[in-house]
């Protein structure tokens, strides 16, 4: 695969993936930032676990990247899964809990859940103010113009970040690498504690 400098950050979830004995081909549109990060194709022995019934359905690789695969095929995803030994779990939706603020209703009604759950999962009040001052921004510029939403994951901060931004989605190679490790270094913090 040729290395881009510049790639474009669509949303961060592949097309349809071919399955193959060895493992997963990936399909990203033409210069996409996620092609740079995860390649075109994932082994069976390079995922560490798997959650095929998130949406997006998520891949946790051995190093720590998650990849985002498309919903309709989850169902086929989970049975290829399987067979191949990949172990199945339903991981802690932590991007879930620091955006949920974010969202187009009344945060009130699930603040004290939401906080406990952030808390449990090792995330220190400093932390998740911090995390959520960062993406503020773009996160209420997302919600104000793209509509109805009932729950926000990773996928849609990565949409949001590189969207609302000048140039919209163009970003370095690296940059991008550089964002979605820290944001997968986050996701993937409970994994070293318990989850709930």
């Amino acid at each position: 695969m040729v290395e881009l400098a510049f790639v474009f950050a669509y949303l961060p979830v592949s097309g349809p993936v071919r399955f193959e004995p060895d493992g997963m081909r990936l399909q990203w549109r033409t210069g996409s930032a996620e092609a740079s990060y995860v390649g075109d194709f994932v082994a069976w022995s390079d995922i560490r676990d798997a959650d095929p019934s998130t949406t997006p359905p998520e891949l946790r690789l051995q190093d720590g990247r998650t990849v985002f695969l498309a919903a309709e095929q989850s169902e086929e995803l989970a049975e290829r899964l399987w067979a191949a030994g990949v172990t199945l779990a339903h991981r802690p939706d932590v991007w879930g809990h620091l955006l949920e603020p974010f969202l187009d209703r009344d945060y009130d009604e699930v603040k004290e859940r939401i906080e406990d759950d952030l808390r449990y999962w090792g995330f220190t009040e400093a932390e998740v103010d911090l995390f959520r001052e960062r993406v503020r921004w773009r996160m209420l510029l997302f919600t104000r113009f793209g509509g109805e939403w009932t729950t926000y994951g990773q996928a849609d901060l990565v949409l949001a970040w590189f969207l609302l931004r000048v140039p919209p989605m163009f970003v370095s190679a690296g940059d991008y690498r550089r964002f979605r490790r820290l944001n997968d270094e986050i996701a993937d913090r409970p994994t070293r504690g318990g989850t709930r």
